[in-house]
Parts: C-alpha cells; sequence; structure tokens
C-alpha cells in the first residue's frame, strides 16, 4: 500500500510540473514524454493504445470532439 501511495504521489508531481507532452495511460496509469507529432500513445507496461488528448481508444481521423458527439447520438 505504502508503494501505491508513494506513485500516486509522484504522478501528481508530474502533472503538477506542467510537463509538455506528457501523457498518461489510462489503463495502467503509467505516463511518458511523447513526440508533439504522435497522437497515439501506446503503453509500453500494458500495451494499451489510447488517444494522447481524451485517453479513450485511437479514432484518428476524427478529433476527439467529433468521437465524443458521436457516442452521444449513438446512446
Amino acid at each position: 500500500a505504502r508503494r501505491r501511495m508513494e506513485e500516486v504521489e509522484v504522478m501528481n508531481g508530474l502533472e503538477m510540473a506542467g510537463i509538455e507532452g506528457l501523457c498518461q495511460c489510462p489503463n495502467c496509469f503509467y505516463q511518458a514524454i511523447l513526440p508533439t507529432s504522435q497522437n497515439i500513445f501506446t503503453c509500453p507496461e500494458c500495451q494499451t493504445e489510447s488517444c494522447r488528448y481524451c485517453q479513450k481508444p485511437p479514432h484518428i481521423p476524427l478529433r476527439c470532439t467529433e468521437v465524443e458527439s458521436t457516442s452521444q447520438t449513438s446512446a
């Protein structure tokens, strides 16, 4: 439990530092810095692929807002 608490503290510190290009896996919360040209984050820990901006499954060529509006209208 202590190790998990330390991991959370480190993640919070990284987020507060405002590091440009920092992305987080929505599945296991692994963090990495991606180049601005890379829109899909593939987590090296759990192999989950996600959009770097909305953390949902990859949706190229749609924008994040288009995916959200599509899912709302189809529900």
